[in-house]
């Protein structure tokens, strides 16, 4: 899949990018039940896996609670399957991402911080939030245009939120929003 040019489908510390939607997951994950100690993890989006102990997978996820407060939210989760797993069976969360630093890993010059460009440039937009999940890759452009799934909300009550990437441009120090997509 490719979002503004740029190619998914590599890796990305350590974790194999596959970048696509959850209409098409892999069969073990498919078959899972993912309510895992009373919280529904439903997938929307497969970003990738990671050979650890088994197999963990990077997803973005529709999370409630099925107990106390369920306001829904978005987030990125990772699941771990262990080595023999079948049909699910022992999946685990090991972390739930629900607002990230967008620090590690990101090839920024001295002084940058990829978190304060993403607010800048989402901060312009009127009458939708959007809380950042996860840095997921870059291309070299006229500075360069990062790419980072987010979690957005319409500005009124009880709104649904949904998964977006959003793709935006640093070019000496000056942040400028290039697109921004739906997740679905």
């Amino acid at each position: 899949m490719k979002f503004g040019g740029l190619q998914f489908g590599n890796k990305l510390g350590g974790w194999t990018i596959i970048n696509q939607p959850a209409t098409s997951l892999p069969e073990d994950l498919a078959s899972a039940d993912l309510t895992i100690l009373g919280i529904k993890y439903e997938p929307i989006w497969l970003v990738g896996k990671q050979i650890v102990n088994g197999t963990n997978y990077m997803l973005v996820c529709k999370v409630t609670r099925t107990t106390r407060e369920n306001k829904p939210f978005i987030a990125v989760v990772i699941i771990n399957f262990p080595p023999g797993s079948i049909g699910g069976k022992g999946a685990s969360v090991v972390s739930v991402i629900e607002d990230a630093d967008l620090v590690e890993g990101v090839p920024l010059e001295e002084g940058e911080n990829l978190k304060e460009y993403f607010e800048e440039v989402t901060d312009q937009l009127k009458g939708v939030g959007f809380t950042s999940l996860v840095y997921v890759g870059y291309k070299i452009t006229k500075g360069k245009n990062y790419y980072v799934i987010a979690e957005a909300r319409t500005m009124y009550p009880d709104a649904e939120p949904y998964a977006v990437i959003v793709e935006f441009n640093v070019f000496q120090k000056n942040a400028t929003l290039v697109s921004i997509e739906r997740l679905e």
